[in-house]
């Protein structure tokens, strides 16, 4: 099992080097000489022991093999230098961006003013682990839900296939044990007293890695046909969308000096047009006419409640 010094040493390899994948990647001297220069400000800051970075190339070729076995971040040897493999990293940046997090944590921890959390907020990944289990072993898992706009508990048994992340939430995956086969999403910030049940069941055959393609946010749509959906944005608002796309199949039509036009193949599901809405101004939804109808009506309805 890797040490904890040896995880954070895992991650800065991969950071480094995706830092540097425009330069063709680093020799191993210019990828050894960042994590000393890395330890040396760790050090300075008096939250390590004082002992010296041991990152042999007898090191950083093990450290390459588990990245390689356990992450599947395959390095490639190149005019002297080692850089990654194009592949579907981005997919795991969230798992080593926490680490950082922690490590920075642990760096910063006497200094209050240098990372700036939020409060938390209600917990719901204490439930991952089971779900996890009733995923694996195939059988329900029975939970209390209360829906918002609500405010009732129900008791819930339900067939587990996944879980997803939406806006610093997570939402649990699932059909409705005796049900109609029809997938649903729960949010685990509004579920408590989970237990995995002996109850064995069979999952339908569902892509469920595919299941969001079409869709913006959790709301799923597996029987609606994705639109083209054409929005003009105002050219400051736009750079962000442009930097952050708002769905993997955005395309830039214009960008100018007056606006930048964006096009989208997909469903224009509730949480997409409660994400438009809460650009107000900055955005005019040009296509399809409905969508655009339905944004003007949720606008004039928030703003006749100033008048």
């Amino acid at each position: 099992m890797a040490k904890v010094d040896q995880i954070f040493r895992l991650v800065r390899i991969i950071k480094e080097l995706e830092r540097n994948k425009e330069n063709g990647g680093l020799t191993y001297e210019e990828l050894r000489d960042r994590l000393e220069k890395t330890h040396e400000g760790e050090y300075d800051a008096g939250n390590l022991r004082n002992e010296e970075v041991n990152f042999s190339e007898r090191t950083f070729q093990r450290d390459r093999k588990l990245l390689e076995g356990l992450f599947e971040v395959n390095f490639v040897y190149e005019n002297k230098k080692w850089r990654l493999e194009e592949n579907d990293f981005a997919n795991r940046y969230a798992f080593f961006d926490n680490i950082l997090l922690v490590d920075a944590y642990r760096r910063t921890r006497e200094l209050s003013n240098i990372l700036l959390f939020e409060r938390q907020q209600h917990s719901s990944m204490r439930f991952l682990e089971d779900i996890i289990e009733g995923i694996q072993q195939n059988v329900t898992i029975r939970f209390v839900y209360t829906k918002f706009w609500e405010g009732t508990p129900h008791q819930r048994e339900v067939i587990p296939y996944a879980v997803k992340e939406y806006k610093r939430r997570w939402y649990l995956i699932a059909e409705d044990y005796q049900g109609n086969g029809q997938l649903k999403s729960f949010g685990l910030d509004r579920v408590s007293q989970l237990e995995v049940t002996d109850t064995k069941v069979v999952h339908q055959n569902v892509a469920i890695g595919t299941l969001f393609d079409n869709a913006f946010g959790i709301t799923i749509a597996p029987m609606q046909e994705p639109e083209t959906i054409i929005l003009s944005f105002d050219p400051d608002q736009g750079q962000y969308v442009k930097t952050l796309p708002l769905h993997h199949s955005q395309q830039i039509l214009v960008d100018c000096d007056k606006e930048i036009r964006i096009g989208l193949r997909m469903v224009p599901t509730y949480d997409f047009v409660m994400e438009i809405c809460s650009r107000s101004r900055y955005v005019k939804v040009l296509a399809p006419d409905h969508l655009a109808q339905q944004v003007k009506e949720l606008l004039k309805a928030g703003y006749e409640q100033y008048n």
